[in-house]
């Protein structure tokens, strides 16, 4: 049995698309409403909710991220440059 590594991120400013979207292009397979599957990983994409900050609205959407212990930090590495911001 694998050992996998887990982390629920949340995730602010950024569609729920553009994360279904990265997950199917890193050829994920798609099962019930927001969970992929690929060779080495496990995702769910929660639904978008709304973080007020002063008089502005910003989507907020919580991903949570299960990898092989052995690929863990290079899957992430891609994540979170793909999702990289300014000033954040």
């Amino acid at each position: 049995m694998k050992a996998y590594k887990e982390v629920l991120l949340e995730m602010r400013t950024i569609k729920r698309d553009e994360f279904l979207n990265w997950f199917r292009q890193i050829g994920g397979i798609e099962g019930d409403d927001g969970f992929f599957e690929g060779p080495s990983w496990k995702a769910y994409i929660g639904e978008t909710s709304k973080v007020k900050l002063g008089a502005m609205d910003f989507p907020v959407v919580y991903v949570r991220i299960l990898v092989e212990e052995e690929q863990f930090e290079d899957f992430m590495k891609a994540f979170r440059l793909r999702f990289l911001r300014a000033g954040g």
